[in-house]
């Protein structure tokens, strides 16, 4: 731990520095969104006959066969480009986490190096110390006149922004929402009508309602939960105030924990999913589901014994929502490869080039991809499934559509509001924290105590 603090007030020295003497090459990153400069002005509406010649470097969470088919076919229809991936799932692999990697690709941009195009999960928007080696995409948007905001769901855009800035570009997203146990009398009376649910109404209801049977919350349900739903309730990053050293905290996290079942496996949308679902229904009270699990949006002419699709939210009715896989643009790129850049994400999001065997599981940031998606995907969920629907496959399409759709256009809070020094999985200070209560080698006071000295640490070190 020791190692860790003495290496990032080294990183947190070295960003200072950079940030006096780094020359920022993306100037549409400091400009509003109805300006022009010559460089926002070459990214939207790009001499093509420079991109001849240039090289495009990604990099990657996985060097996916998917993104090599994008890849080569972009390549094909645009002569002389190189696209190379640079692909650190073998660091993961290797330490369990990306913070490594976040750290060198960090150095790398300090230095007025590294990668064009990153993977928004190789470094860390969230953190003010890198934020400003990361170009501002709203700009772009605005100038682009091919870019349309009624073709996306914007609010996933508004929520993944910071201080007004997006530097993380989300072409996927997911979100959960809730299905009852209707078996358990009361219940499915007390989900219905809700607009949306929190955390913590659930575990109101679940502390209410519990009968002779010992139910447990949910199927997947841990601490984890906590930190993606309720420790930015506790910290506000701007201000810096941390208020984890509380009864509040305290009594959350032991309720929790009791509440937490270990012993689980198997998936509600796996093959046979009924008969996992009889099972479910003698120990749980909800199952937490998401847009990917089409049985739990589609009508059905049997009834699903979790049964319902209640967005879970916020305390300020705002759709929980995590960007899946979004980029973020360099500002040590030349113009010439900031507009290649966007140009290839472009590329990436045409549904001739969307990879659904790949990308399917998620619910994608434009309108048309999702119409997409669903149109292929559905008939073959349909099929595999055996499902018998009340209407026809084309009617279940447009009643999808249009509920993944209404979830979209909500208002949204990203669960990812936090640098991951501090929530980041595994290596966070808070899963570090949150595994060594779950194991039963510190109590749910210690736990606090020593959470609200390590978040205000931390604090301290990225605002220096």
């Amino acid at each position: 731990m020791k190692k860790h603090a003495i290496l990032n007030r080294f990183i947190a020295t070295l960003l200072i520095v950079a940030l006096i003497l780094a020359t920022v090459g993306c100037k549409s990153a400091n400009v509003a969104d109805n300006e022009n400069t010559p460089e926002l002005e070459h990214m939207v509406s790009p001499d093509r006959t420079l991109f001849v010649g240039e090289t495009l470097t990604i990099a990657e969470m996985f060097n996916t066969r998917e993104l090599r088919f994008v890849a080569n076919k972009y390549m094909r229809e645009n002569p002389g480009v190189t696209i190379e991936v640079i692909d650190y799932f073998g660091d993961y692999e290797r330490d369990g986490h990306l913070l490594e990697v976040q750290k060198l690709i960090a150095s790398q941009l300090m230095a007025g190096s590294g990668p064009v195009l990153i993977e928004a999960a190789l470094a860390d928007y969230l953190d003010p110390r890198s934020a400003t080696f990361f170009c501002d995409w709203y700009p772009v948007m605005a100038a682009d006149p091919g870019f349309g905001e009624e073709d996306w769901f914007m609010n996933v855009f508004h929520a993944v922004s910071v201080n007004g800035r997006l530097t993380a570009f989300p072409i996927h997203f997911i979100y959960s929402f809730i299905a009852a146990n209707s078996t358990i009398p009361g219940l499915p009376e007390a989900m219905a009508g809700k607009d949306g649910i929190t955390m913590s109404e659930m575990m109101e209801l679940h502390r209410e309602m519990q009968g002779e049977t010992a139910y447990s919350f949910e199927p997947f349900f841990d601490l984890t939960w906590i930190r993606e739903l309720y420790i930015d309730s506790f910290i506000n990053l701007e201000t810096g105030w941390v208020d984890i050293n509380n009864e509040r905290f305290i009594e959350l996290i032991t309720y929790a924990e009791r509440i937490t079942d270990r012993d689980i496996s198997g998936s509600i949308h796996s093959s046979g999913y009924q008969r996992t679902e009889a099972s479910w229904s003698e120990r749980y009270f909800f199952y937490i589901t998401n847009p990917i699990q089409y049985q739990h949006l589609v009508d059905f002419e049997e009834s699903l014994l979790f049964s319902g699709n209640t967005p879970l939210v916020n305390d300020l009715g705002e759709l929980v929502m995590y960007p899946t896989q979004g980029y973020i643009l360099s500002v040590n790129a030349t113009p010439t490869e900031q507009a290649l850049a966007w140009d290839f994400l472009k590329f990436m999001m045409e549904p001739d080039n969307y990879q659904i065997s790949y990308y399917g599981s998620m619910q994608p940031t434009n309108r048309n991809i999702l119409r997409f998606t669903v149109e292929e995907k559905l008939p073959s969920d349909i099929r595999d499934n055996n499902w018998r629907l009340t209407g026809t496959a084309n009617e279940a399409a447009e009643d999808l559509i249009a509920k993944m759709t209404a979830f979209g256009e909500m208002p949204m809070h990203n669960m990812r509001s936090l640098p991951d020094a501090i929530i980041g999985m595994p290596a966070g200070v808070f899963p570090e924290a949150m595994r060594q209560f779950q194991d039963g080698l510190v109590s749910a006071e210690q736990t606090a105590l020593n959470l609200q000295n390590q978040v205000e640490l931390v604090l301290m070190e990225i605002s220096r």
